[in-house]
C-alpha cells in the first residue's frame, strides 16, 4: 500500500483529474460521497499512472465539494474493449497484466474508505 506524503500531492491529483463523475454519487453514513475521477485526458505523468480512480468528498454549507480522500487500485484488470479505457490504455493494461507482479492500492485518508 502506498500513501501520499502530503495534502499538496493530493490536491495536485484532484486538480489534474479531467472529469469527476458526480451523477451517481450518494452519501455514505458519514456524509461522504464517492465519485470516479478520470485521468486519461490529463498530462503524461498521470494519464498512464492512474487512469480512473475514486475520490471522496463532502458538500460544505455553501454547496461546494470538498475533497478529502483518494483511492486507486492497481490490479491490471482487463476491461471490455471500448468500455472504461481507451484502446491504447487497454493494450498497455493488458500487457502489464501479463508480467509478474502484485496488485497494490494508493490512498489519501484511507480511514474514510
Amino acid at each position: 500500500m502506498t500513501r501520499f506524503h502530503n495534502e499538496r500531492e493530493f490536491n495536485y491529483l484532484i486538480s489534474k483529474g479531467r472529469i469527476i463523475y458526480y451523477d451517481d454519487a450518494t452519501a455514505d453514513a458519514n456524509g461522504y460521497y464517492l465519485a470516479n475521477i478520470d485521468f486519461y485526458g490529463s498530462g503524461f505523468d498521470l494519464k498512464y499512472s492512474f487512469g480512473t480512480s475514486e475520490v471522496k468528498y463532502y458538500i460544505d454549507d455553501y454547496g461546494n465539494n470538498k475533497f478529502v480522500g483518494f483511492h486507486d487500485g492497481y490490479n491490471f484488470d482487463p476491461k471490455p474493449w471500448g468500455k472504461g479505457r481507451s484502446y491504447s490504455a487497454e493494450i498497455i493494461t493488458r500487457a502489464y497484466g501479463m508480467l509478474p507482479g502484485n496488485s497494490f492500492a494508493i490512498y489519501f485518508n484511507k480511514n474514510i474508505f
